[in-house]
Parts: structure tokens; sequence; C-alpha cells
């Protein structure tokens, strides 16, 4: 189960695993909470689609999801004003949770690919023998509170982290026990990105090609995704009189915002947003300096898939970056705020030598994650 198939990094990450399974030893069901993502195109034909249903028919059940549905509503509003904010998944369950019906089917194995909603709902409401959860974004910075999902994760048979950082950090904390805990590296599907990296980009973002041309790739969420660090590093670059052009692919709930401040900040003639893009390959594969602005990551998918497309990268440099980032080798780390990216950025450009070494080194890098990691998938729902 994950909530839907539209751009992401655990999406990307789902659909490039799903070819890589043994479909002799295993039958899949993969049920989504919302229906159309752009990546369900690429689900191969032997997984079975469901969707999210909650399930409600008699009389007393349409009534007591009516009002969980009211006090969600109400959740979300008083959410604004909390000190702390609760992660909307949370509030969801907690109002709306009971009224869901659980499912009818029974399972060997129960698979939740994504915090928040699959995780309460396989657990809850799905009849499995084994279930195991996977964990793909840094919770602690993501409004999950830990007292409300680890007893979640207490009753899971395994769960699974995307990276080395990650699991340090969960067993550090007590979140989850080591035994349980696992590290699956999110699957890259090397030949697949390379090939739809070919395609064309949309003919008014290939406009100003002569420019630098820098490219972030991620949904517009800036506590997350930090692309309110790009725009004021775009600021910053403008002053210095860098002649670029920066493209933020993807869509999100903070596009609004993210305008404003483009204007605010007087860069709407080199900051651009995209919109979500079904491939944003060809936008990383014509990026002069690919840039990731998180804050936080459970791995930082579009580095490796900048890496895989040979470009200079420059990251922020939260925890998991440095599972993937050789400082100076394959790209460069650096501090999360405007200044450091921007002087990252300067560094990748005036730095010929270096930037043609990390494109290099990069050329060279190779990708084993759909043999390894699938195997490893493998073997956790065949409990060997």
């Amino acid at each position: 189960m994950i909530d839907s198939l539209t751009c992401g990094g655990a999406e990307r990450s789902l659909v490039s695993l799903l070819p890589c399974l043994d479909y002799e030893k295993i039958d899949v069901d993969l049920l989504l909470v919302g229906k159309g993502g752009i990546f369900e195109k690429y689900v191969p034909s032997q997984v079975n689609f469901k969707y999210f249903s909650s399930g409600c028919t008699t009389l007393s059940q349409k009534l007591s999801l009516m009002l969980g549905r009211i006090g969600f509503s109400i959740y979300l509003r008083l959410n604004r004003f909390r000190k702390s904010p609760m992660n909307p998944p949370h509030m969801e369950w907690i109002t709306c949770g009971r009224a869901y019906q659980p499912l009818e089917k029974e399972y060997d194995v129960a698979i939740a690919y994504q915090q928040g909603f699959p995780t309460y709902y396989v657990m809850d409401k799905v009849c499995a023998k084994r279930k195991l959860a996977w964990i793909n974004v840094d919770i602690y910075n993501t409004r999950h509170r830990p007292s409300f999902i680890k007893p979640y994760y207490d009753k899971y048979d395994e769960v699974v982290t995307v990276s080395e950082a990650m699991f340090k950090k969960f067993v550090k904390n007590g979140l989850i026990p080591e035994n349980k805990l696992n590290c699956v590296y999110d699957i890259l599907n090397v030949d697949f990105i390379k090939r739809q990296s070919l395609e064309s980009v949309p003919e008014k973002f290939s406009q100003g090609s002569s420019l630098i041309t820098i490219v972030t790739v991620a949904r517009l969420i800036e506590r997350n995704k930090g692309q309110d660090l790009a725009i004021k590093a775009a600021r910053i670059l403008k002053e210095k009189g860098i002649s670029f052009r920066w493209l933020l692919v993807g869509d999100g709930p903070d596009r609004e915002d993210l305008e404003r401040k483009i204007i605010d900040h007087g860069v709407e003639d080199v900051v651009y947003l995209t919109g979500l893009q079904a491939n944003p390959y060809p936008f990383i594969r014509i990026a002069d300096v690919y840039v990731q602005t998180s804050r936080y990551e459970g791995f930082g998918l579009t580095i490796t898939e900048a890496k895989i497309l040979s470009r200079p990268i420059v990251s922020t440099n939260f925890p998991s970056a440095y599972n993937q980032i050789a400082e100076g080798i394959n790209g460069l780390l650096v501090e999360m705020n405007p200044e450091a990216i921007a002087e990252g950025i300067i560094t990748i450009i005036k730095d010929k030598d270096l930037a043609n070494k990390i494109i290099a080194n990069n050329s060279d890098y190779v990708d084993k994650t759909a043999e390894t990691e699938s195997a490893k998938v493998m073997n956790l729902i065949l409990g060997n």
C-alpha cells in the first residue's frame, strides 16, 4: 500500500522495485489511496491494482465516517494555530480511522510502503500473517509524532528504512528495535532513467538553454525540500552577475507561496516553476548544475538520479546526503543556507576542472540497487 503514484521519491522507488520482483513466487496487489497518478503506467502487468475505499455500507458506518470527517476538518483548521502542528495523516486516523472498515481479503504479507496513512491502515485494517513497514522520510522532521507512531511500528514484524543515516537515527532514538530494523536502499532502474532522459524538455523550458541551467527536482514543500533557499540563492547569484536560469521541477502545496517569494525576491526572470512533470529526467540531463536544497531527506533519490545522468551536484548537508556524496569527488556538500548554496554553484560554474572531475566520476557510477535491493525485498517478503 502507498498513498498514490504521483511524483515523489517513494513512488519512483516503488515503480522501479515492482518490475524486479519474482512473480513466479508471489502474487501482488497494489493498494492506492489516490487513483490516477502519473507513475501508474509504469507498474508491471503482473500487479493487480486496488483502490482504497472506506468500506462503509450501513447507515451507522456512514454516520460514523461523516462525524469523523467533520472532526478531521476541525483538526486541520486548529492545526494552523498549534505551536507544534500535527501531521495530517495522524489527524485523519485519529478522527476517521475507526470508521474505515477492514479490507476483506487476507494476505500472507502486507507492506505499508509509506509512513503515515498506509502504515496505520495496513496495521489496523489489513489481515495478514506478516506485516512490513517502509519509512521513506526523516519522520522526526515531518510532523510525525513518535509517541503516536511508535506503537504502530512496535507491532510490525519488520521495519525498513532507506538509508544508513536513518537506520542509525532510529536505533539511537529508540523508535524501532534494531532487531526488527532493516536498511533497503531505494531502487533505481538505470536503463529506464537514461532512456527517459533522452526525451525532449517541453519547448517553453528549452528556451534560454544557452544560459547556465540549474535544476532542482522535488515536491514543492518548503519545510522539507527547501525551495525557499533556492529562491534566495538565486537572488545572490543574480546580484553577482551570473547568467543563469533555475528550473524548479515539481508541484506541491507550497506553489503559491513560492510564486510570491520569487516575485518578492526579484528573481521571476531567472527562476521558473515547471509544474509536475511525468518525466523529470530530461530536466536533470540538461542541468549544468543539479542542486538539492533539502532540509532533510530519508534518502534523497534525485541525487542518485543526477549521478546516473552524470551531472555536477551541489547538495545541502542533510544527514543521508553523506551516504551518496563524497565531497569534491562526485559532488559538493554545503551548509543549509542560501549563501552556501550559491557559493557551491559558483564553485562548480567557475572551476571547470572540478566540474569535469565530478562529471567523469559520476559517468563511472554503477548503480546495482535493482539487483541487490530487490533481493533483500524478496527475502523480506518470503521470510528468509
